[in-house]
Protein backbone atom coordinates (compact mmCIF):
# COMPACT_ATOMS: atom_id res chain seq x y z
CA UNK A 1 0.00 0.00 0.00
CA UNK A 2 1.19 3.15 -1.05
CA UNK A 3 1.39 7.12 0.12
CA UNK A 4 -1.70 7.92 -1.72
CA UNK A 5 -3.65 4.99 -0.70
CA UNK A 6 -2.58 5.88 2.83
CA UNK A 7 -3.66 9.55 2.89
CA UNK A 8 -7.23 8.68 0.88
CA UNK A 9 -9.32 11.11 2.94
CA UNK A 10 -13.41 10.14 3.46
CA UNK A 11 -15.14 9.54 -0.17
CA UNK A 12 -11.77 9.96 -2.18
CA UNK A 13 -10.64 7.68 -4.79
CA UNK A 14 -7.89 7.36 -7.30
CA UNK A 15 -8.42 8.29 -10.85
CA UNK A 16 -4.97 7.78 -12.20
CA UNK A 17 -1.31 6.92 -11.25
CA UNK A 18 1.64 7.59 -13.54
CA UNK A 19 4.17 5.23 -14.04
CA UNK A 20 7.79 6.28 -15.64
CA UNK A 21 8.20 5.51 -19.40
CA UNK A 22 9.37 1.98 -19.94
CA UNK A 23 12.22 3.90 -22.37
CA UNK A 24 13.29 5.01 -18.88
CA UNK A 25 13.46 1.87 -17.27
CA UNK A 26 15.95 0.67 -20.45
CA UNK A 27 18.03 3.45 -20.16
CA UNK A 28 18.79 2.65 -16.46
CA UNK A 29 19.13 -1.58 -16.91
CA UNK A 30 20.84 -0.35 -20.41
CA UNK A 31 23.94 2.04 -18.15
CA UNK A 32 23.82 -1.11 -15.60
CA UNK A 33 24.51 -4.30 -18.67
CA UNK A 34 26.05 -2.74 -21.32
CA UNK A 35 29.56 -2.30 -19.36
CA UNK A 36 28.82 -5.65 -17.79
CA UNK A 37 28.89 -7.08 -21.12
CA UNK A 38 31.32 -5.52 -23.28
CA UNK A 39 33.93 -7.00 -20.23
CA UNK A 40 32.37 -10.26 -20.53
CA UNK A 41 33.09 -10.52 -24.56
CA UNK A 42 36.36 -8.62 -24.13
CA UNK A 43 37.41 -11.44 -21.54
CA UNK A 44 36.21 -14.40 -23.78
CA UNK A 45 37.84 -13.28 -26.98
CA UNK A 46 40.92 -11.90 -25.45
CA UNK A 47 43.24 -12.99 -22.60
CA UNK A 48 43.64 -10.58 -19.87
CA UNK A 49 47.82 -10.04 -20.33
CA UNK A 50 46.37 -8.76 -23.93
CA UNK A 51 43.38 -6.44 -23.27
CA UNK A 52 42.94 -3.87 -25.33
CA UNK A 53 42.53 -0.15 -23.71
CA UNK A 54 38.46 -0.04 -24.75
CA UNK A 55 38.40 -3.22 -22.21
CA UNK A 56 40.12 -1.01 -19.52
CA UNK A 57 37.85 1.35 -20.70
CA UNK A 58 34.72 -0.57 -20.10
CA UNK A 59 35.80 -1.62 -17.04
CA UNK A 60 36.18 1.49 -15.64
CA UNK A 61 32.82 2.40 -16.96
CA UNK A 62 31.00 -0.78 -14.33
CA UNK A 63 30.86 1.74 -11.66
CA UNK A 64 28.98 4.81 -13.30
CA UNK A 65 26.68 2.35 -14.38
CA UNK A 66 26.29 1.14 -11.03
CA UNK A 67 25.67 4.83 -9.89
CA UNK A 68 23.24 5.63 -13.04
CA UNK A 69 21.41 2.55 -12.26
CA UNK A 70 21.45 2.85 -8.12
CA UNK A 71 20.41 6.77 -8.12
CA UNK A 72 17.88 7.07 -11.28
CA UNK A 73 16.48 3.40 -9.99
CA UNK A 74 15.95 4.56 -6.36
CA UNK A 75 14.24 7.88 -7.75
CA UNK A 76 11.93 6.11 -9.91
CA UNK A 77 11.32 2.93 -7.32
CA UNK A 78 10.30 5.77 -4.89
CA UNK A 79 7.90 7.95 -6.78
CA UNK A 80 4.45 7.92 -6.69
CA UNK A 81 2.50 9.93 -8.62
CA UNK A 82 -1.28 10.24 -8.46
CA UNK A 83 -4.44 11.69 -9.22
CA UNK A 84 -7.00 11.22 -7.15
CA UNK A 85 -10.56 13.15 -7.04
CA UNK A 86 -9.63 15.37 -4.48
CA UNK A 87 -5.92 16.57 -5.76
CA UNK A 88 -3.00 15.61 -7.75
CA UNK A 89 0.13 14.27 -5.79
CA UNK A 90 3.94 13.49 -5.95
CA UNK A 91 5.21 11.69 -3.48
CA UNK A 92 9.46 11.17 -3.42
CA UNK A 93 11.36 9.24 -1.28
CA UNK A 94 11.03 5.87 0.98
CA UNK A 95 13.30 7.18 3.82
CA UNK A 96 12.91 11.03 3.72
CA UNK A 97 9.38 11.49 2.22
CA UNK A 98 8.78 15.24 0.28
CA UNK A 99 5.27 15.59 -0.99
CA UNK A 100 4.26 17.96 -3.46
CA UNK A 101 -0.03 18.27 -3.68
CA UNK A 102 -2.18 20.62 -5.01
CA UNK A 103 -5.90 20.21 -4.53
CA UNK A 104 -8.22 20.06 -7.46
CA UNK A 105 -10.47 23.07 -6.76
CA UNK A 106 -7.17 25.31 -6.47
CA UNK A 107 -5.36 24.10 -9.49
CA UNK A 108 -5.66 27.33 -12.18
CA UNK A 109 -3.25 25.60 -14.77
CA UNK A 110 -2.00 22.77 -16.18
CA UNK A 111 0.42 22.58 -18.29
CA UNK A 112 1.92 19.70 -20.08
CA UNK A 113 5.28 19.57 -21.75
CA UNK A 114 6.16 17.36 -25.02
CA UNK A 115 9.10 17.61 -27.05
CA UNK A 116 9.45 15.81 -30.30
CA UNK A 117 10.79 12.36 -28.95
CA UNK A 118 8.08 12.99 -26.21
CA UNK A 119 5.65 12.64 -29.11
CA UNK A 120 7.14 9.94 -30.79
CA UNK A 121 7.64 7.93 -27.49
CA UNK A 122 4.05 8.97 -25.65
CA UNK A 123 5.91 10.96 -22.56
CA UNK A 124 5.55 13.89 -21.18
CA UNK A 125 6.36 16.10 -18.05
CA UNK A 126 3.53 18.48 -16.57
CA UNK A 127 4.07 21.86 -14.52
CA UNK A 128 0.59 22.26 -12.69
CA UNK A 129 -0.41 25.69 -10.93
CA UNK A 130 -2.56 26.26 -8.59
CA UNK A 131 -3.79 29.57 -6.44
CA UNK A 132 -1.07 31.58 -4.71
CA UNK A 133 2.15 29.63 -4.29
CA UNK A 134 0.66 26.11 -5.18
CA UNK A 135 3.00 24.38 -7.87
CA UNK A 136 3.76 20.47 -8.61
CA UNK A 137 5.72 19.50 -11.41
CA UNK A 138 5.59 16.10 -12.89
CA UNK A 139 8.57 14.42 -14.15
CA UNK A 140 8.79 12.70 -17.93
CA UNK A 141 5.70 9.81 -17.29
CA UNK A 142 3.96 7.37 -19.74
CA UNK A 143 0.48 7.76 -21.48
CA UNK A 144 0.17 11.73 -20.45
CA UNK A 145 -3.05 12.12 -22.23
CA UNK A 146 -4.39 9.62 -19.27
CA UNK A 147 -3.16 11.40 -16.90
CA UNK A 148 -4.14 14.67 -18.39
CA UNK A 149 -7.65 13.95 -18.62
CA UNK A 150 -8.16 12.31 -14.78
CA UNK A 151 -7.12 15.99 -13.88
CA UNK A 152 -9.75 17.39 -16.12
CA UNK A 153 -12.17 14.63 -15.11
CA UNK A 154 -11.73 15.06 -11.15
CA UNK A 155 -11.91 18.90 -11.89
CA UNK A 156 -15.73 18.06 -13.76
CA UNK A 157 -16.58 16.17 -10.66
CA UNK A 158 -15.93 18.45 -8.51
CA UNK A 159 -17.82 21.25 -10.43
CA UNK A 160 -20.71 18.72 -10.84
CA UNK A 161 -20.45 18.47 -6.93
CA UNK A 162 -20.57 22.32 -6.16
CA UNK A 163 -23.41 23.25 -8.80
CA UNK A 164 -25.16 20.24 -7.05
CA UNK A 165 -25.57 22.35 -3.69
Amino acid sequence: MGYVDRTLGANERILCRALFPMIHWMGIWTAFLLPLVAVAIAALIAPAAQWHWSVWLAVAAIPFGLWIFATRGWTMLSTEIAVTSNRVVVKRGIFSVQTDEVAIPNIETVQMHQGVSGVALGIASFTIEGTGDDRVEIPPIAWPFLFRKAIEDARGMRMGAQSGR
